[in-house]
């Protein structure tokens, strides 16, 4: 029932706290090309930000995603098939091998 419950809430934690961090900097960096920094951003410029920060998220989180899948997807395999992570670090590390 909680297989990839370890991989999920890692992803979860990285793919957020990346997002947010790279939204703040990316906005920031707008703010002091234009020159105001308490300057509200034009729409565009925060698509931007949220376009880039999603995506840098994503693949800075895609390791843990994929571990999830394949934790989660185990079980339907055949028994001679079934890789058996412990737990998502023993999955991150013999994906990475």
């Amino acid at each position: 029932l909680f297989r990839g419950l370890t991989a999920s809430l890692l992803r979860q934690g990285v793919y957020s706290s990346v997002r947010f961090g790279v939204y703040d900097s990316i906005n920031d960096s707008f703010r002091r090309m234009n020159g105001d920094v308490s300057k509200e951003l034009p729409l565009w410029e925060k698509v931007i930000s949220g376009i880039s920060a999603g995506a840098i998220g994503a693949a800075v989180g895609n390791p843990a995603d994929v571990a999830m899948v394949r934790m989660q997807a185990d079980g339907r395999l055949p028994p001679e098939q079934r890789r058996n992570y412990k737990n998502v670090f023993d999955g991150l590390s013999r994906i990475a091998r």
